[in-house]
């Protein structure tokens, strides 16, 4: 039996990662689901690769290059929304 994982879990998740990277503003903003990663925010592309890295870890979920592309998941909600349909947490 799996767990679901919610949209909110993850969000939860990347604003403790962006609290590490980029300080307590970037990760308190409302509008953050609204956001891009890299334009938005100023994530790095070393930065958006341990972002990415460490959902992939806690979520057991693969994010490819051509997911990011294709899916424009350096956005904080399309991401999340990614994450939260695709993690296989047992």
């Amino acid at each position: 039996m799996t767990n679901e994982i919610s949209k909110d879990g993850v969000v939860a998740e990347l604003r403790a990662a962006l609290r590490e990277l980029k300080g307590e503003d970037v990760s308190d903003r409302r509008d953050l689901l609204a956001l891009k990663l890299t334009d938005d925010i100023g994530v790095d592309s070393l930065d958006l690769i341990n972002i990415l890295f460490r959902l992939e870890e806690k979520f057991g979920v693969k994010i490819s290059d051509e997911d990011i592309d294709m899916l424009d998941l350096v956005q904080v909600e399309k991401l999340a929304e990614f994450v939260a349909e695709h993690a296989t947490r047992i």
